[in-house]
């Protein structure tokens, strides 16, 4: 069986990460599974070693000309690849694979959703209802996205099947004791002070602000709590800007590269005392799933 998977980009994020450790796990199982992408990033690396085949599709706006010429080509890969299945992660690719099958991929589709969509501007609702009712099935990643797709996008729930992100078992051993000291060392924080951690991206959609608030609050009652961000994105300067606001000593502020945690992801989820999820449209951490 060919399956093709279409991601935006190669960025270090939740979905992401998830759609890599999806073509990891169905090629050791036999399956010929390919990916398609619209921008390169970081996770080619782990794409390469794995020993995924990659498509690069140009397009950088969805109101250009470039979108029939990609949507054309990725119709005639299909065609050609003799692809049998073409699974779509993202608001994007969902798109982008509606518009491809309209003018000749016609092959089964799976749409994907993993977000409240209520948030989105109408455009993006409009393209993704689009999407979702011109899939073969549509995937959501737990029961209350999929009940946003039968009451805001109009989806018939036979259509949808609820699967929800995965982890790998390493992820959940304890770390030893010498690598939550390194990680706290190395992160200047101190062995017995209380750390709330929030892995996620930059975005504003991930509500840092109001997670900053919110710690700051929590100071007065917690003597010492450290807030560590794990991310990097278009965000960070605000972030920064208004983490000033509370002064130098009311909320310890610190942001470390995405990229860190993959080199120590176990010491930096074991230092913590609270993990949380602050974003105001996914119900799902994928904090937990990256690797």
């Amino acid at each position: 069986m060919r399956v093709l998977h279409l991601l935006d980009s190669l960025s270090l994020g939740g979905t992401e990460r998830n759609a890599v450790r999806v073509l990891r796990e169905l090629g050791s199982l036999g399956v010929d599974a390919r990916l398609a992408v619209f921008r390169d990033g970081p996770l080619r690396t782990d794409v390469e070693a794995a020993g995924i085949p990659l498509l690069r599709l140009s397009l950088s706006s969805f109101y250009s000309p470039a979108l029939l010429r990609e949507s054309r080509r990725l119709a005639r890969f299909v065609r050609q690849e003799r692809i049998d299945l073409v699974h779509a992660h993202d608001r994007y690719s969902n798109a982008f694979v509606a518009v491809a099958r309209l003018l000749g991929g016609r092959v089964p589709t799976i749409a994907s959703k993993r977000w409240d969509s209520r948030a989105d501007p109408w455009p993006m609702r409009a393209a993704s209802r689009v999407a979702f009712r011109s899939a073969t099935r549509v995937l959501a990643n737990s029961e209350a996205v999929a009940r946003t797709l039968t009451r805001d996008d109009g989806v018939a729930s036979g259509k949808i099947r609820v699967i929800p992100n995965f982890v790998d078992d390493g992820l959940l051993e304890a770390p030893s004791a010498d690598l939550r000291a390194e990680t706290r060392a190395e992160l200047g924080i101190g062995l017995d002070e209380p750390v709330i951690v929030c892995v996620a991206n930059l975005r504003p959609v991930k509500n840092h602000l109001l997670l900053l608030e919110a710690v700051a609050s929590v100071r007065a009652s917690v003597q010492g709590v450290q807030l560590l961000l794990v991310g990097e994105g278009s965000g960070r300067v605000e972030l920064e800007a208004r983490a000033k606001e509370f002064g130098p000593r009311e909320l310890a502020r610190r942001f470390v590269p995405e990229y860190f945690v993959d080199q120590a992801i176990g010491g930096i989820l074991t230092l913590v005392g609270v993990s949380l999820a602050w974003t105001s449209t996914e119900p799902v951490s994928a904090a937990a799933f990256r690797r």
